[in-house]
């Protein structure tokens, strides 16, 4: 999610975002293994200059038990964007002051 975005308008104030929604079949991951490398995945995916055992502790068997792991075989997927610098204004009603667009 982006910025709120006001408006002079009640009915126009607005956010920006971006979302996706992903249809497919979802199982649950029992395999200690298959877990790690889907949360060690998902860190290096998101974290790429950070390594396990070097600058943080890798995960432990314990907490694999604890955590749940889905895998989703994604059939389709769809997306949407609404990503504009400023809500509408009219020009029926006095224009909000720039303090509200910074």
């Amino acid at each position: 999610m982006g910025r709120f975005l006001p408006s002079n308008v009640a009915l126009e104030f607005s956010v920006q975002y971006e979302s996706v929604i992903a249809y497919g079949a979802c199982r649950f991951i029992e395999d200690l293994d298959a877990k790690r490398a889907a949360l060690f995945g998902l860190i290096a995916k998101y974290f790429p200059a950070l390594r396990p055992g070097q600058e943080y502790r890798p995960i432990t068997d314990q907490e694999l038990m604890r955590t749940s792991v889905y895998l989703i075989g994604i059939d389709s997927w769809s997306g949407k964007r609404n990503w504009p610098e400023r809500a509408k204004q009219s020009d029926e009603w006095p224009a909000l002051a720039e303090e509200w667009f910074a």
